[in-house]
């Protein structure tokens, strides 16, 4: 859309502003101000939109619309200052009941994408617990949520199976995990020297 047929939008809004007909025309100029790329007034028009049409059927849509804007500035710039945003309406799309077509009140259709927002700003910022809240709650149809949960999720375990030391040296022995409650391993000392005298290779050698 260009700038005259946002003009002739904007004057349609005002002149039907207190009519059943201002609720579609304004969510009509968020959707068209988010496609011609003007971000920010669409954000306000959107942020303005649930306050002045709490009945109406678009106001999910504004908000699922303001928590992706949110959620881009968010990346670009990770802070709890950014973060705020993004959690305050991705917290009403997963927690509110919304207007439906019908009259009735209905979860919102953005309500896994919104709990994948969440999960996303969660572990960037290193709420760990609270992005695997948000990932189980995003259900199975988001891979990227899903790797995601099984990376924060699944037990792992790295040790090297031999180390070896100077003479006179300690050893150590370096350890990988991931969500492991409690490692045991046992350490036998072998003297190279006395081994290889006796046995000629390492094979079977438990």
């Amino acid at each position: 859309m260009d700038e005259e047929g946002l003009a002739a939008l904007r004057s349609f809004v005002a002149h039907y502003a207190e009519t059943p007909l201002a609720a579609p025309a304004s969510y009509a100029m968020v959707d068209a101000l988010r496609r011609t790329r003007a971000l920010d007034e669409a954000e306000s028009e959107a942020t303005a939109f649930p306050r002045r049409f709490p009945e109406s059927a678009f106001v999910d849509d504004a908000l699922f619309f303001l928590m992706d804007t949110r959620l881009q500035k968010f990346e670009k710039a990770p802070t709890q200052a950014s973060a705020a945003p993004v959690l305050e309406s991705g917290d009403r799309l997963v927690k509110e009941q919304f207007p439906a077509p019908n009259g009735s009140k209905q979860w919102s259709e953005f309500a896994p994408r919104a709990w994948h927002a969440i999960a996303r700003v969660r572990h960037v910022l290193g709420d760990l617990e609270g992005a695997i809240t948000a990932y189980r709650n995003v259900g199975g149809n988001v891979e990227d949520a899903r790797e995601a949960l099984a990376y924060l999720t699944e037990a792992r375990l790295d040790l090297q199976e031999s180390v070896t030391a100077p003479v006179a040296g300690s050893a150590s022995f370096p350890v990988k995990y991931r969500n492991v409650g409690e490692i045991r391993f046992k350490a036998y000392p072998v003297d190279l020297q006395v081994l290889f005298a006796v046995r000629r290779t390492l094979e079977g050698l438990n």
